[in-house]
């Protein structure tokens, strides 16, 4: 089956979150790898929906995928299969400093495309070699990021959805947020996963219905609702699994079923 080709046609898409989707702890599936070369030798488009910075999917992908888009910052920058910023939206530095704040625990934040981090109590002795440690605020030398994740310690689900929906309720004028597990991702007003998802079927001019979503957790509803066919896993939570037309095993799964349909 051939999606697209230079005499024009449907471009069939598939969006899918990184982490614990398509990713896991450092590696990728072989079957997944093999699944995206096919989908994409055969015209479909593949990318990424995350809540990562460019940099943060970059890295660990060099020379194993090749993505035709990449909706990162929870939907706050989009790029094209070059890197090439399509859309980029920012939150103003003095209030994410306002949020930080008010919520004690550890933060991520996103600026110039890289992730830094923030320790609330204290810096681990051992980090990963990529990540960069703030020790202040003040060490941002502009007036704006372009999003930021909240980590509260594990099994914290409350918590974190407690802090989502204050964030939401407080600062809607300038920022939205999403709760992912214990996690809460934070991007510009007006951006989501969804929107992000939005966005790409209109840049590709492809039917709603030729277009893919998969996911596994609460920031991914709105990736699941935004797609015309939405794919999650037996472990995702209940709320997400509702939104999800067929349950697989992998992305590979997913990728298979859009070639033979």
């Amino acid at each position: 089956m051939i999606f697209y080709n230079s005499d024009g046609g449907n471009v069939v898409i598939l969006a899918s979150d990184f982490d614990n989707t398509l990713y896991f702890k450092g590696h990728f599936k072989k079957d997944d790898l093999k699944a995206i070369k096919a989908f994409q030798e055969a015209g479909g488009k593949f990318g990424v929906c995350t809540g990562r910075p460019l940099l943060g999917i970059v890295a660990p992908t060099l020379g194993k995928i090749k993505y035709d888009f990449y909706i990162c910052n929870s939907g706050g920058a989009i790029y094209d299969q070059n890197k090439e910023v399509l859309m980029m939206k920012k939150i103003p530095l003095a209030l994410a400093r306002e949020v930080i704040s008010k919520v004690h625990v550890d933060v991520s934040i996103i600026h110039n495309e890289k992730m830094l981090f923030y320790y609330y109590k204290k810096i681990p002795k051992i980090f990963h070699p990529h990540q960069r440690v703030l020790k202040s605020l003040d060490s941002i030398d502009d007036d704006f990021i372009m999003g930021m994740s909240f980590h509260f310690p594990k099994g914290q689900l409350a918590e974190a959805k407690a802090c989502a929906d204050t964030i939401n309720e407080q600062y809607c004028d300038h920022m939205s947020a999403f709760q992912n597990n214990e996690h809460v991702d934070i991007c510009a007003n007006g951006c989501s996963k969804g929107k992000g998802l939005k966005f790409i079927e209109n840049y590709f001019q492809t039917p709603h219905h030729e277009v893919g979503a998969i996911g596994d957790s609460f920031n991914d509803i709105p990736l699941l609702k935004a797609g015309g066919i939405s794919f999650t896993f037996d472990y995702g939570p209940s709320d997400l699994k509702k939104e999800a037309d067929y349950i697989v095993d992998s992305v590979g799964e997913s990728l298979k079923y859009l070639l033979e349909k």
